[in-house]
């Protein structure tokens, strides 16, 4: 049973892998479950997964600042959740790197985050 789950983003040029901040966003969480999509509307209610099985989410970002693609070129994708099982509650953490500079896309390059 997945009791929460929140999602942050973070920021990166591609002048020195700087940290960005100050980017206004909308997030919009849905799941697809028994073949209907739900839009959560930002809130996780307690879903249960079964065993061996999985459940397809899908987080959209809609930014308000339109020069967004040209000054950033790396995403940090954190999601935090809650596992409840047979042992109480365990704390989950997942970080996803997405790269959003088009140029680089063919090129295999090691991104250093302190």
């Amino acid at each position: 049973m997945v009791s929460n789950i929140n999602f942050e983003l973070d920021f990166f040029t591609n002048k020195g892998n700087e940290y960005s901040q100050n980017f206004n966003y909308q997030e919009d969480i849905y799941i697809y479950e028994n073949n209907k999509i739900k839009n959560l509307n930002n809130y996780w209610p307690t879903t249960i997964i079964k065993s061996n099985s999985e459940l397809f989410i899908r987080i959209i970002y809609k930014f308000s600042n339109n020069n967004f693609r040209k000054k950033i070129k790396y995403l940090w994708l954190k999601v935090f959740w809650e596992n409840y099982g047979h042992f109480g509650i365990s704390n989950n953490e997942d970080c996803f790197l997405i790269n959003l500079d088009s140029q680089n896309k063919g090129r295999k390059k090691f991104l250093k985050l302190l």
